[in-house]
């Protein structure tokens, strides 16, 4: 069944797990990183209005979620975070390349947090596509 979590079963597939929780620890690192963001702009500019609006918008409530439920469930090792973080790690990448390229094509340096971002989401999808992880999450 999809939604039931995977045991493992060896030696060598508990060493393997390591690999999906560092991708499940990936997920949470970029849902604090992405939330304090908001918060750390607060900080710097002191505009509430730019705080109450950021905390205002329903995808920016939507991420954090979905990368926590992403991450918990890699980490649990639960079928159905694989293929969710496969596809969420995929639209978010594409989003923030491209965001990335409209900014540089208007300014000749990209903000770092915009880099570590694609650094991050490159990593977590190499972690999800690695065969070990795949053959884990994928077989009965």
């Amino acid at each position: 069944m999809p939604y039931m979590k995977t045991q493992p079963t060896t030696k060598d597939e508990i060493m393997r797990n390591g690999y999906a929780k560092l991708a499940g620890i990936l997920a949470i690192l970029y849902a604090i990183t992405f939330f304090g963001g908001i918060f750390f702009h607060y900080l710097i500019s002191g505009s509430s209005y730019t705080l109450k609006y950021s905390l205002s918008l329903p995808k920016t409530w939507l991420v954090l979620v979905m990368a926590l439920v992403i991450g918990f469930g890699l980490i649990k090792h639960y079928r159905w975070s694989w293929w969710l973080g496969l596809v969420a790690g995929i639209y978010q990448l594409i989003g923030i390349s491209i965001a990335a390229q409209r900014l540089l094509s208007s300014q000749s340096t990209l903000p770092l947090l915009m880099g570590m971002f694609i650094v991050l989401f490159i990593a977590f999808l190499t972690l999800l596509l690695l065969p070990s992880v795949r053959r884990q999450f994928l077989t009965n």
